[in-house]
């Protein structure tokens, strides 16, 4: 059968014979639309709560699904595939996207709360009120941590031998940097 005779048969089905939607060849979807909707919020709620999913734990995740749902799939040594969750991040590309975390310490996520929020600006209100200070005389300062050594490029050595490399004694040290602004436009100057 040549393509043109099966372009034929298309050409001559009446619009009620043609399926509204076209398989995907041998692979059909493991979860429905809604399943997906039901991951898609799992995810958002685990990273609201600071345990954001890598794609290894999503990958996890859609197998063990997939088993307890008694679902038809073809995944393999209990993680869905690396096409799957490709697929599965394209099809949510305008929701869901993969990102640097930026890492915080169990005191700052348990601090940061409303109550507290709420309590630093009735502070910070009574102080401006009392004292008179306004945009020429508030500053905001922000710190940020530098790193004295960069990262050690890899070294050649033999297959299969570890490599033992001297590094400087400050590795690891920081050197704190921090700029301050205030709402009038001016700058103090960086400081180190």
């Amino acid at each position: 059968m040549t393509d043109g005779s099966v372009l034929q048969r298309w050409k001559k089905r009446s619009p009620e014979e043609i399926p509204d939607a076209l398989s995907q060849g041998s692979f059909k979807r493991v979860f429905s639309d809604a399943q997906e909707e039901s991951i898609l919020q799992f995810i958002f709620e685990l990273a609201d709560k600071f345990y954001a999913m890598t794609r290894k734990s999503l990958a996890e995740l859609a197998f063990t699904l997939a088993e307890e749902n008694n679902l038809q799939h073809r995944f393999k040594d209990w993680v869905a595939g690396y096409d799957w969750g490709a697929s599965f991040l394209f099809r949510h590309k305008d929701k869901l996207s993969l990102r640097t975390g930026t890492p915080l310490s169990l005191i700052r996520i348990q601090s940061f709360t409303k109550r507290n929020v709420y309590r630093f600006f009735d502070i910070l209100e009574d102080i401006i009120s009392k004292k008179g200070f306004n945009a020429e005389t508030i500053f905001n300062l922000d710190e940020t941590g530098i790193s004295v050594v960069t990262r050690s490029p890899k070294r050649l050595a033999r297959r299969g031998s570890k490599v033992q490399v001297m590094v400087p004694q400050e590795r690891g040290q920081l050197v704190t940097m921090t700029c301050a602004a205030n709402a009038a436009g001016r700058f103090i100057p960086p400081m180190f």
